[in-house]
């Protein structure tokens, strides 16, 4: 065993010193392990670490699918996933999720992917046509027995999403995207090829199953993911090749020969084009957009601190997505923003009183995402848009009632700043 591992280690060291370029092998890139259903208490993958345990604590890991074989013999298979493996026995199950979470794993390369450098990387990817899961979705602790009951119930996970690759210096770490699929639709293993050049040094490798975006709304999804390649470093494009002088090709002088003597041409006077002068195009003055549901919107009269409550804005109970009903106000929004860039503002969540403080927190920071992302993809630039979660600590109304808990329940901008 240490004479092939000597041996082996020769050679990558002599095919570096040739090439000057690295090669960085993955631990477990076709994802071999026990085939299980990811679980709290089994959320292991070798070689990989899960992801959704630092981001999304209530939910579950990704999961490990035994590949069938062409007679479906191999019978173990989980939420109806029923496919043969790209590569080896086993390979890796992620999903999306409509209460916006999603599924991630990790690992801590060998050595570091670097800065101005570039590499090229490939994996297989596929959709399964079925895929049937339990629905964790936010749940409040005090809703009743038949609120509960409706939000486990199996959903199906079988849109298509999108595989997002990140670097990072930490485990799970996206300091920097490094590539993005396209949609990925089909239903048969496929080889997904990438190139990518980062900007800073990267430790950790992360892949992640997301949205395909822009999109309105969250949604359930599935990708399975195997045969994970080295990721290599390639020359880059901009990098000067190697010039090759050819040998100066012998021209033979040809015999001198008399001139012939042309006949005499008369003449022709070659018309005069027509300049016809450029006008340049009206300048397009930009319509200032009218607030019809929020009148408050207003730039004469807004100041740095102004709290101001989304009207006609609608959530599902104890849900994140937002209802159709709403889109009418968060346009207006949008309008609004793109026509005073200078205009920063936070979106802060608030609810009422009556669910626990942990429920609370993160209700209210899922709602200030959602519509913070609305206006993302609205075009609106990220860092003119914040958004904040504050639970039930700010109550405008007595939660003994439920007029007032109504009232608390709302999502809020407050303004930042109104120059640029």
């Amino acid at each position: 065993m240490y004479k092939i591992f000597t041996t082996s280690l020769f050679i990558t060291l002599a095919l570096f010193t040739l090439t000057g370029q690295t090669t960085i092998k993955l631990v477990n890139p076709s994802f071999e392990d026990n085939p299980h259903a990811g679980t709290t208490e089994n959320n292991s993958i070798t070689g990989w670490s899960d992801c959704g345990r630092m981001f999304f604590k209530s939910e579950t890991p990704p999961d490990i699918h035994l590949g069938m074989d062409r007679n479906n013999t191999k019978a173990m298979c989980f939420f109806g996933v029923r496919q043969p493996s790209s590569d080896g026995f086993t390979f890796l199950g992620l999903v999306v999720r409509d209460n916006d979470s999603y599924e991630s794993v990790t690992q801590r390369l060998s050595q570091p992917i670097e800065g101005g450098k570039c590499y090229s990387f490939s994996i297989d990817l596929s959709r399964s046509m079925s895929y049937t899961s339990p629905y964790n979705s936010l749940q409040n602790p005090e809703s009743d027995d038949n609120q509960q009951n409706e939000k486990t119930k199996p959903k199906l996970y079988t849109k298509p999403v999108v595989l997002r690759i990140y670097g990072g210096s930490t485990p799970c770490g996206k300091r920097e995207l490094l590539a993005e699929s396209t949609e990925v639709k089909n239903a048969e293993w496929q080889t997904y090829e990438f190139e990518f050049t980062p900007n800073q040094t990267h430790r950790y490798f992360t892949i992640t199953a997301f949205y395909k975006v822009p999109v309105l709304l969250p949604y359930n999804g599935n990708l399975l993911v195997d045969n994970a390649s080295d990721i290599v470093q390639i020359k880059c494009p901009d990098e000067e090749e190697e010039e090759v002088f050819a040998e100066e090709p012998v021209i033979k002088k040809d015999p001198v020969k008399k001139p012939v003597k042309e006949p005499k041409q008369e003449k022709v006077e070659e018309p005069v084009e027509e300049v016809i002068a450029y006008t340049p195009p009206p300048v397009v003055k930009k319509e200032k957009p009218k607030m019809v549901i929020n009148k408050e919107l207003d730039k004469k009269t807004l100041k740095e601190g102004q709290i101001i409550k989304i009207k006609n804005l609608y959530f599902d109970a104890d849900s994140i997505v937002i209802n159709p009903k709403s889109i009418p106000a968060l346009t207006e929004l949008a309008s609004f923003l793109k026509f005073y860039p200078e205009v920063k503002i936070e979106i802060g969540g608030h609810t009422n009183g009556r669910p626990t403080h942990e429920f609370c927190d993160s209700l209210s920071t899922a709602r200030a995402k959602s519509v913070a992302e609305f206006l993302y993809n609205e075009g609106i630039p990220q860092n003119q848009v914040e958004y904040k979660g504050y639970g039930k600590r700010d109550p405008i109304a007595s939660n003994d009632y439920a007029e007032g808990r109504r009232r608390n329940q709302r999502v809020e901008i407050r303004v930042l700043s109104i120059d640029s």
